[in-house]
Parts: C-alpha cells; sequence; structure tokens
C-alpha cells in the first residue's frame, strides 16, 4: 500500500539498503513504485501507485542536509511537491511551520545538520506511523509488516498491548501489539535527536463547550456550506471519480452534493448482494435517484479467507471489513479516485445508548463504555474465560487501568463531547480510521467528512445536536428529501422517519432491533455473508487460528474458540469477534515467524541523493 518509512542513523552499516528492503514489503495493490532518498545521516522511502494523481514523491535538498517525505496529501495541491514546499517552509520557519497544515498525511523530515528527525501527523492520524530505536538507529513505517526487514530487531509480542486488543479490538494510546513499538498520535509532532525522542501535541480538539447558543438551522446551514467547499477542495478538472455507496446516511448525503457540483457522471459502487433490505439494493436507489452509474460488487463466501488476511496485513490485523477491498479494486479499473462517506456518523456524534445519558459524570461513563466495549470484542463479561491463565495473570487489572487513565485525560466535560472525543483518540481511531488504508492500497481515497473545516465544526457543534447526529441528519431531510425517504438498509422505514422517531423517543437501538428481522440473524447482507462464510468455508481456517492463539502464544483459553465458533453464536453476532482474533492470530503468526507475503516482482525503484538520480527494477 502507499507509505513512507525510512531510518536516522548514527553508523553507516545500516542504511539506504535496509530503507529499500522495508519499503519492498510495503508494497501490496496497485502500489509498484518506490522513490528512495538518501542523504546526510538519514535515507527515507515511499511507496506509491503508478499515475495516481495524488501522488507525492520524497524529496531531498541538492546538498543533502534536508530530506522530507509525506503520505498522503495537503491541502492546496493535487501534483506533487510537497515534500520540497515543506522543506523550505522548514528552512524559514522551523518545525512550527509543519505544525497545523490541513490534509489527510504524515510527515517525516531530516535536518541533516541538527541531526534531527521530526515526524508529524494530521488532526485525526488517518496515516499510521510506527517507530522504534535499534541500536541507537531510529526507524518508522506506515506497516509494521517492513520491520521484518530490519536487522536485529527482535519482534515480540507486547503483553498491555495484546491484552488491550483482545479486550477492546483495539491498543490504547500510543500502544501497538509489538514490544517497542510505538505509534505517533494524531495532531502530534515527534522529534528524535541525540537527546533522545519528544513528543508534543499541536492539536487540541475544540468540542465547543465554550461557545454561544446556536439554532439547528444555522448548524444545518454552515455544515452544508462546509461540505460544499471540502467536496469541491478534492476534486480534479478532468478526474474519473468512484463513490463507495453503502446506502447510509454519510454515503446518500455525499452522493446527493457530488450529483449537485457536476459529478453524477461518476459511477458508485456498493457490496453485496441486491436482497430486499441488503446494502446493494439500497445503493442502487440512491444512485438512480441522483442520475448515477451503479456497480454491485460481489464476492462469495469462499472468497473471503484470501482477501481477509490481505485486509489484515494491509491494516495491521485490526480489520475484518475486507468489502472495502473489493470495492476499491473494481473502481481502480475505471476511477482515478474514490470518495467515501465513511466517518460521516462517528465524526458527527454517534449516539450513546439511553442508558448511558444517566451517568453521573466521567467515571461512570468510563465504566458503562469500557463494558461495553469490551462485550463487544470478547463477548463475555469475565475476561479469565476468554484469557489464557498465564496470560491472564500478567495483565489482570492492566487494561481497565490503562483504559480509565485515558479517559480522564480528555479535555471537556459534557457527555456526549467525552465519548466523541474517545471515539477520536482511541476506538475510532485505531479500529475503524484504519478502513482509509484498506482502499488505498489500490487507488486515492478521498474522505470529506475528515476534510479539516468539516472536522472543526462537527466537534465544535452544540451538545444538544450531537446527540442522536441532529445536524447531520436534518441535513440530508432538508437539502435531499428524496433520498432521506429511501428505506435505510436492513430497516422497514426510511430516514427521515428514522430520524424523526429516534428524537422523539430516544430508543435507537431499542428501535432498531425493532426493525430488524431477529430470525435470521443478522439483517445486512454484508453481516449474513460473514456469518455465513463463518459457519462454512472459513470455520476450519478459524479453528487453527484461534487455536493458535491458545496454544502457540498462550493468550486465550482454549475453550474460548470452541465457545465462539457454535454456528448459532455466529450467526447472533459472535462472526465479528471471531473475525478480529481470527484476523489477529493470523497476522501475529506470521509477522513474528517472518512469513509475511512476499513483496511483487515488478516493483520499480528510484533512488536520487543530492545531484543524482537513477532508476532500477529491482528483480
Amino acid at each position: 500500500m502507499p507509505g513512507i518509512c525510512g531510518i536516522a542513523w548514527m553508523r553507516r552499516e545500516r542504511g539506504a539498503g535496509t530503507v529499500e528492503a522495508m519499503a519492498r514489503r510495503l508494497a501490496a495493490g496497485r502500489a509498484r513504485r518506490v522513490r528512495l532518498v538518501v542523504g546526510r545521516g538519514a535515507a527515507f522511502a515511499r511507496c506509491g501507485i503508478d499515475g495516481a494523481i495524488l501522488q507525492t514523491e520524497p524529496f531531498t535538498s541538492r546538498e543533502g542536509r534536508i530530506l522530507c517525505a509525506v503520505d498522503g496529501w495537503i491541502d492546496g495541491d493535487w501534483g506533487g511537491g510537497w515534500a520540497e514546499r515543506i522543506i523550505e517552509m522548514y528552512r524559514r520557519q522551523g518545525i512550527a511551520a509543519l505544525c497545523g497544515l490541513r490534509g489527510q498525511y504524515a510527515i517525516a523530515l531530516w535536518d541533516g545538520v541538527e541531526r534531527t528527525l521530526h515526524l508529524v501527523t494530521d488532526r485525526l492520524g488517518t496515516r499510521n506511523v510506527y517507530w522504534t530505536i535499534v541500536a541507537g538507529d531510529f526507524i518508522f513505517t506506515s506497516e509494521l509488516r517492513s520491520l521484518r526487514s530490519v536487522a536485529g530487531l527482535r519482534l515480540r509480542g507486547d503483553d498491555e498491548g495484546l491484552a488491550e486488543y483482545l479486550t477492546l479490538g483495539y491498543a490504547l494510546e500510543d500502544r501497538t501489539i509489538l514490544e517497542g513499538v510505538r505509534l505517533v498520535m494524531p495532531g502530534s509532532v515527534l522529534t528524535f535527536s541525540g537527546g533522545g525522542v519528544r513528543v508534543a501535541r499541536w492539536w487540541t480538539a475544540d468540542m465547543g463547550e465554550d461557545r454561544p447558543a446556536r439554532t439547528l438551522g444555522n448548524c444545518v446551514a454552515e455544515l452544508s456550506a462546509r461540505l460544499d467547499v471540502a467536496v469541491g477542495r478534492h476534486m480534479v478538472a478532468g478526474g474519473a471519480f468512484g463513490l463507495g455507496l453503502s446506502g447510509g446516511r454519510d454515503s446518500r448525503l455525499l452522493a446527493g452534493v457530488l450529483a449537485e457540483q457536476g459529478q453524477a457522471c461518476c459511477r458508485a459502487y456498493t457490496f453485496g448482494d441486491e436482497g430486499a433490505r441488503g446494502e446493494a439494493r439500497v445503493g442502487g436507489l440512491v444512485a438512480e435517484a441522483v442520475g448515477m452509474r451503479h456497480e454491485r460488487v460481489r464476492i462469495g463466501s469462499e472468497g473471503l479467507a484470501d482477501r481477509m488476511e490481505e485486509c489484515a496485513w494491509i491494516s495491521d490485523g485490526g480489520i475484518n471489513t475486507c468489502e472495502f477491498r473489493s470495492l476499491a479494486e473494481a473502481s481502480a479499473e475505471r476511477d482515478e479516485a474514490l470518495f467515501w462517506g465513511f466517518g460521516g456518523d462517528v465524526l458527527s456524534g454517534a449516539p450513546l445508548h439511553p442508558s448511558f445519558y444517566g451517568a453521573r459524570g466521567r467515571e461512570e461513563l468510563c465504566g458503562l463504555q469500557f463494558r461495553a466495549d469490551k462485550w463487544e470484542m470478547m463477548g463475555a463479561a469475565d475476561a479469565a474465560a476468554v484469557f489464557h491463565g498465564e496470560f491472564y495473570a500478567r495483565v489482570r487489572g492492566v487494561v481497565e487501568d490503562n483504559y480509565r487513565r485515558a479517559f480522564r485525560d480528555l479535555e471537556c466535560e459534557a457527555l456526549p463531547n467525552l465519548w466523541m472525543l474517545h471515539e477520536l483518540r482511541q476506538r475510532q481511531r485505531r479500529r475503524t480510521l484504519r478502513v482509509m488504508s484498506i482502499s488505498e492500497a489500490y487507488l486515492p481515497s478521498l474522505y470529506p467528512y475528515a476534510d479539516d473545516d468539516v472536522l472543526e465544526f462537527l466537534l465544535a457543534q452544540p451538545v444538544e445536536y450531537k446527540r442522536y447526529r441532529k445536524t447531520y441528519a436534518e441535513l440530508l431531510n432538508r437539502r435531499f428529501p428524496s433520498l432521506a425517504d429511501i428505506a435505510h438498509p436492513g430497516h422497514r422505514i426510511s430516514m427521515r422517519w428514522e430520524t424523526r422517531l429516534f428524537r422523539a423517543i430516544q430508543l435507537g437501538r431499542r428501535l432498531r432491533d425493532c426493525w430488524t428481522d431477529a430470525d435470521c440473524g443478522p439483517a445486512r447482507g454484508v453481516d449474513r455473508l460473514y456469518a455465513e462464510a463463518l459457519c462454512g468455508p472459513l470455520a476450519e481456517k478459524s479453528r487453527a487460528a484461534l487455536g493458535a492463539l491458545a496454544r502457540e502464544y498462550a493468550l486465550i483459553a482454549p475453550n474460548y474458540a470452541d465457545a465462539l465458533l457454535r454456528p448459532a453464536r455466529i450467526m447472533q453476532g459472535g462472526y465479528y469477534r471471531v473475525l478480529k482474533l481470527m484476523t489477529l492470530s493470523r497476522f501475529l503468526s506470521q509477522l513474528l515467524r517472518d512469513e509475511a507475503p512476499a513483496p511483487p516482482e515488478d516493483v520499480v525503484v528510484v533512488e536520487s541523493g543530492g545531484d543524482d538520480e537513477r532508476c532500477r527494477g529491482v528483480q
């Protein structure tokens, strides 16, 4: 997948060759071009997609003193060249010039005179940057698998990171599942020099708690205007665009905006079958309403195993939604970039369970949310029933202590704001935002809801409008009533009526259960596909993978795998836990044993260092 990696080294024996090997391991999907830059004391590489409109190459100053690499894109430029501009900004203003850039990116910059490395992430942390230190050398990368190419680095599981992942589905703060490997947090700048590592946060979310009251109408109008600007900012003249259209509220709102801005000719892609309540049927209705061509992307349950493993590598073990991979692969054949409505529901204020609104303060809300996250992942209230005895003895109480500490550090007071900020920094950042990387392995992906202007508004809107996504839902109802009248996937009512009923009686989840066909398991076609696959083609592979977690790594109790793999348990929603545990076990096994997929043979490496540049094929 597209990404960056590099080394700031103290000795010449580890350098450009190691970085090139790391970059080759990043290659996946359509990523076949590696740009390698070598300077005084460091080497960077970027793995990219040939011909991509969002390409930005790494750059070194002519004398080789400053190196820069960018993963992602920065507002104001679509043709690349940002690394060169960032070097000029750094020369004039120092590292402060890089703190506050708008876009979705991770930046690496090396100053050879100061012998200092800087890593900068955007507000949401949409691009992962992992780092570690080996014998004094600072090593960073976009993916854990590339660390297999670093001589002298022994990869071992981290007890706390694994315990958090197995309990919650994600690791907290900057921790990872590997010992000694950390993640640069969102909105932060990490600086490495002879004095060690320093991390400073350059962005803190403004949750709007000190702002004057505003009407719902004003908020709807402002969100509408900001979304228009965000979509327009992503446009490229003459570009062919696709749209990932699930039929949910965020993607259908984006479909309406794209159509109004003259992109009705773009093609919409939906995963699944055309069952009466499947996403593909609803996506087709939405596409027809705005005049878009619609394509249904299907995959049989037999093909899920290989795709799941591929997605596990792209997302470092944490993602089991391989339908994003299928949609991106289909779009890459025709489009230059793919729009996603992904993230709108989270950033606009997903509904807390009604019982959460009765919490008396931060500590009680933290406890309720911890139990909810734990149950969703483990399916058991008692961790002792899930973890292997020895492992449980080492991590007992650690996960909840870390969870409460992270929750306690949130800089706001209102319950919906506490929940949203926790989601952004922990759960959604690590578990859900990584969905972005799956599609970007095939073509550039655009997320207007993560645009800085849209993000700032959604976070700062009044608290009462964050409950049940009032601003977000009302915008769809007012601006695109015909789209709001189309039934939601898995429901028998339109989104317009769903919004009114949720607001009137505030029983979101309970109401959703009432309108879901409980006799046929998960209502959405995608969920049913995963559940059926786990009861059939994936059952043997799942059992073997989960057994490895129990035996080889001594992480989960041996009988926990058998309990999860009961067909009735899977069809009732247990498929999610099995998929998460299965992808993690396969990822861990291959990563720690160096059984990672071989890099493609058709990678082209372009190397530059100061004045010279050469291109060569790596076979």
